[in-house]
């Protein structure tokens, strides 16, 4: 579909390019939602704590892409710049 701009399942034309896929986030109570980025890649790393145990560090890597057909719904995800994930 990304390439064609016709649905496979379907073969409509009306493909709708979504260039950042998220989802609604509030961090806070009261705080206004915004839209995240839904990452490809997530990395959790044990970082050693300064009196007792570990923490974890969390890393999100690269965003989706999306194009969805506006006849049937189906919809294909594309990484951004796939090679960064590496």
């Amino acid at each position: 579909m990304k390439n064609t701009k016709v649905c496979p399942k379907c073969s409509g034309d009306r493909i709708v390019v979504n260039e950042r896929v998220g989802f609604r986030q509030k961090m806070y109570k009261g705080q206004d939602p915004f839209i995240a980025p839904l990452p490809v890649l997530v990395r959790k790393t044990s970082v050693p704590g300064l009196l007792f145990g570990s923490s974890e560090d969390v890393e999100e890597i690269g965003t989706f892409k999306s194009f969805t057909c506006g006849g049937c719904g189906y919809t294909e995800l594309y990484a951004v710049n796939p090679g960064a994930l590496l």
